[in-house]
């Protein structure tokens, strides 16, 4: 090139290079943080505090945040306005009377 050193051409050409590849990467679309999202939900934790309202995200079978609000991606959103969400409780309803009440 006329004017321009080799280096100087290498380093504006890979230069020029990167731009391209890294405006390529950012313009990919990021995969959902989590695969469902109840946003708005009341929320009661079971600890006796008062409800209170805000979203839970659920990764596999797994609670993955709570918070009041959440700025986050999903596969599945589900708007839970009016509903309530008790995340974490286990429900030990049986109707196993074998055994129960016998004195050891």
């Amino acid at each position: 090139m006329r004017g321009m050193s080799s280096r100087t051409f290498l380093a504006v050409l890979c230069g020029a290079s990167s731009a391209v590849l890294l405006a390529g990467a950012a313009a990919r679309p990021q995969a959902p943080a989590y695969d469902l999202l109840l946003r708005n939900a009341r929320i009661v934790d079971g600890t006796g505090s008062p409800w209170f309202r805000g979203d839970v995200a659920v990764r596999g079978d797994t609670i993955a945040a709570i918070a009041p609000r959440m700025d986050a991606s999903a596969t599945r959103v589900v708007d839970a306005a009016g509903e309530i969400a008790a995340p974490g409780f286990i429900d030990i309803h049986t109707h196993a009377r074998r055994g129960i009440f016998e004195v050891v």
